[in-house]
């Protein structure tokens, strides 16, 4: 019943709602602390609750997935990279709101129906190919999972199959909308065009007295200075106190001595991992090239070139299973390995190239130490200075006067907008924790002692605001030139956008392309006539030198012998005519193409089905729940 519910149900989104949470038993387990240490639920839709062992096996699953896919088992953060934490509660919660709704809708399953469900699953086959209780409590174990937890899980999941199946199961798209679909995508049209740039229009034009004035009337808001602010600022970090001299030459030695394994570089190696998913030919292959055989031969054999096989360079450590890691540390170099059970099936190792592990000499690394052992000391005494810093402004003195007494030195920002910019237009990047600084000051006033600001590392920053310079409207003499060019800027691309709608408009009354280019447009700077181009057969997502996508796609938009005007680019315009409309020679939609719309469709009915579900449920979701889930050993 399952296995046909999941043929029928084509979308990526259903598959994901009608998924199995253990379907994938995870190789590397799950505590059984999620059963006998918590009872808190990640996630509750209703009366419907997601448990922290649920939550675990469906990230484990994905994370699993994806370490396969990418070749190494990725860590946390890279899953969270990923998106596997949001990809997984979105499954989750979809799925217990379905579970909700079909508890409200009082939907269920015979015992007899969930047995033969059990039964059929061939996780739970022994070596005959029948059902084995044994197998099932093994495989359940090795999840940590409870047999009457499984047994409700899969029970559920098939109950909301039922939601899935009456709601996505058998959509597909009208024959009218595929025959049409296949038109939009493979009709062609061909283009006779002509561009227009600033080369299009005669001279550069050149503003009046008045012109520029009108402008700046006209566009007085972009010409206004924002307020500015003076800041002094005193930043204190471990590297802003830092004192190398003070470090003697025992300390550094001491340091390296205590630290060695750090500057110990290991072995590493060069892998190639062959995998055969059957351990039976796995073993064949084995005595092979235990008997001689070239690894050479057995790769073409597999159709495989070494470049397939390479699974790169490699610390021991660095190997995230330690079967593999085990068995390529213990390989001669260029001798192919037995056979390797890993967490992926059974492999062949061969290693192609070894590096010694090496050791980094102390003269090598002792300028480093220094600078390390001067910042470790430095970041112990930064709280004192802090202190010392509150003390000073404590007892009345200003912020300088504070640095000038303690031997710290002082940062002056003379001109800094919110923004960060200064007067220039450029940004200053030298101000510590500038957007959290930059707030604050641009609320206080002059005088006012704000607090420190803290920063990473154990590091402080402390700002006052010496001067305001209120926004100001710039008079047009200080930004004459800036005004000029915007002018020009702007009268360049409306006679462009005017001259492209002139030839559009009289090609539409009935004239010829290429005589309106020639009446309308200049000559080239040969002489010669401005002559209309032809494109080549175009799908409405090509584009060509002359021929921006968007231009392309507004060519689409008109009617054979028809006239339109697009940019295409940056102040550039196009005016086409369609030449020709070249319609394909088939209308049938490729069967991938088919497969892909009604499984959208099946998709975007099944979210709605869901959006609607949630609107009647209260959903929350744990947190504390869901680390607890991620942290608690497997």
């Amino acid at each position: 019943m399952l296995q046909i519910l999941r043929s029928s149900v084509g979308g990526w989104v259903a598959k994901i709602f009608i998924g199995l949470l253990v379907l994938s038993f995870a190789v590397w387990g799950v505590s059984s602390a999620f059963i006998n240490g918590t009872a808190d639920s990640v996630i509750q839709v209703g009366d419907t609750k997601v448990s922290l062992l649920d939550y675990r096996l469906t990230y484990d699953q994905r994370l699993n997935a994806m370490s396969r896919q990418l070749g190494i088992r990725l860590s946390r953060e890279q899953a969270r990279a990923f998106g596997v934490e949001q990809t997984v509660m979105s499954q989750l919660t979809s799925g217990a709101v379905l579970d909700e709704n079909a508890r409200k809708m009082g939907l269920g399953l015979s015992e007899d129906e969930l047995a033969k469900l059990i039964g059929d699953d061939p996780a739970f086959r022994d070596a005959s190919g029948q059902f084995s209780r044994s197998q099932l409590s093994f495989a359940l174990q090795r999840i940590g999972m409870r047999e009457e937890d499984y047994i409700r899980n899969r029970g559920n999941v098939s109950i909301r199959s039922q939601i899935v199946e009456g709601t996505a199961s058998g959509v597909e798209a009208p024959e009218v909308f595929m025959e049409a679909y296949s038109v939009f995508l493979r009709e062609k049209r061909q283009f006779d065009y002509v561009t227009i740039d600033k080369d299009s229009i005669g001279a550069t034009p050149v503003p009046t007295d008045s012109d520029i004035s009108a402008y700046y009337a006209e566009n007085k808001e972009d010409y206004v200075a924002p307020e500015y602010r003076a800041l002094n600022v005193l930043k204190l970090e471990a590297a802003d106190i830092a004192d190398e001299d003070a470090i003697d030459e025992k300390a550094v030695t001491d340091e390296y001595e205590s630290r060695k394994d750090r500057f110990i570089d290991a072995e590493q190696r060069k892998l190639q991992q062959l995998v055969l998913s059957d351990p039976a030919k796995a073993k064949t292959i084995s005595e092979r090239l235990e008997a001689g055989e070239l690894f050479e031969t057995i790769l073409s054999e597999e159709g495989k070139t070494e470049a397939d096989v390479e699974l790169g360079v490699f610390k021991k450590v660095d190997l995230p299973d330690v079967a593999i890691a085990d068995a390529a540390f213990a390989l001669e170099l260029n001798k192919p390995s037995g056979v390797v059970t890993g967490i992926f099936g059974p492999v062949i190792l061969r290693v192609t190239e070894i590096t010694p592990e090496q050791t980094t000499p102390f003269e090598e690394v002792k300028d480093q130490l220094r600078k390390e052992l001067s910042l470790k000391k430095a970041s112990n005494e930064l709280f004192d200075i802090h202190d010392n810093v509150e003390d000073e402004r404590a007892a009345g003195d200003s912020l300088t006067e504070a640095a000038k007494k303690l031997g710290l030195d002082m940062q002056f920002v003379e001109m800094i907008d919110r923004t960060g910019r200064l007067p220039d237009g450029s940004v200053f990047s030298d101000l510590p924790a500038s957007a959290k600084m930059l707030e604050e000051a641009f609320k206080i006033d002059i005088g006012v002692e704000a607090d420190p600001i803290s920063l990473s590392a154990n590091g402080f920053a402390w700002f006052d605001v010496a001067k305001v310079i209120s926004e100001r409207q710039k008079p047009l003499d200080e930004v004459r030139e800036e005004v000029k060019t915007a002018w020009i800027a702007k009268t360049i691309s409306d006679k462009i956008t005017e001259t492209a709608k002139t030839i559009r408009d009289r090609i539409a009354a009935g004239e010829e392309i290429g005589a309106v280019a020639i009446a309308v447009l200049p000559a080239k700077a040969d002489g010669t006539a401005i002559e209309a181009k032809e494109s080549a057969e175009l799908l409405r997502s090509d584009e060509s030198d002359d021929l921006a996508t968007e231009a392309v796609q507004a060519g689409f938009g008109v009617a054979s012998g028809k006239a339109v005007a697009s940019a295409s680019g940056s102040d550039r315009f196009v005016v086409m005519v369609v030449k020709k409309v070249i319609a394909p020679e088939s209308t049938n939609v490729d069967i991938n193409a088919a497969t892909q719309i009604n499984a959208g469709i099946s998709d975007d009915l099944l979210n709605q089905v869901i959006n609607d579900f949630q609107q009647g449920v209260t959903i929350s979701v744990n947190q504390q729940a869901i680390e607890t889930a991620l942290t608690i050993s497997r």
